[in-house]
Formats: C-alpha cells, sequence, structure tokens
C-alpha cells in the first residue's frame, strides 16, 4: 500500500445494472475489496480524468517501483510485521502486478 500500482478499498461499489448503484457492499455485505489500477501514464489519466497520479509519474522505472517495494518491505521485516522468507515472493508478485496494470494501460 505504501508503493501502490492501484487504488485498493475495503468494500465494492455495486453494479448500477442491478439497481441501487451508491450501495456499498463491504466485509458484511459480499464480496471485500476492490481494486482499481492507476491509469499507466499521464496521458491516460489526462484523458480519463483521473486525479490520481499515473504509474509512469510515481516511479521512473519498474526497476525503481521494485527497489520501493523492497524497502517498504524491509522496513516492515524489521518491524516485526512480515517475515525475511517473504520477501522474495512479495518483491516478483508487486514485479507482476506492475507489469500487469502498465500492460494493460487499465482499459475498463
Amino acid at each position: 500500500l505504501t508503493v501502490p500500482v492501484a487504488t485498493y478499498t475495503g468494500w465494492n461499489l455495486r453494479d448500477a445494472s442491478i439497481g441501487n448503484p451508491d450501495l456499498f457492499i463491504g466485509i458484511t455485505g459480499g464480496l471485500a475489496g476492490w481494486t482499481l489500477g492507476l491509469p499507466a501514464t499521464a496521458a491516460d489519466r489526462q484523458s480519463s480524468g483521473d486525479p490520481r497520479l499515473s504509474i509512469a509519474e510515481r516511479y521512473a522505472s519498474k526497476e525503481e517501483y521494485l527497489r520501493l517495494v523492497e524497502e517498504s518491505a524491509r522496513a516492515l521485516i524489521d518491524e516485526g510485521y512480515m517475515l525475511e522468507e517473504d520477501l522474495e515472493p512479495v518483491v516478483e508478485r508487486a514485479g507482476s502486478k506492475f507489469d500487469y496494470f502498465v500492460g494493460n494501460g487499465n482499459e475498463g
């Protein structure tokens, strides 16, 4: 969460096609959590009107992103919130998420 490629929430919006689109569906009402990828580039952000900084505006490269993820994870290890053995899988998963959100262009 400290080195994002998406916005993560603990709730879902109800689909407008089934009515009451402003109803939040949270932990007590079904599926919990929603992920909305950040725009891949500044052009994507501007064309969609998304106020969030794009991935390209946040990170100069995938390597920089992964370095920041590793730094954040190491801080969690140092504070006792994460195991050392989980570091490599966490960084690998972050790399996959980076590729997914940049590669897809966040359409839809």
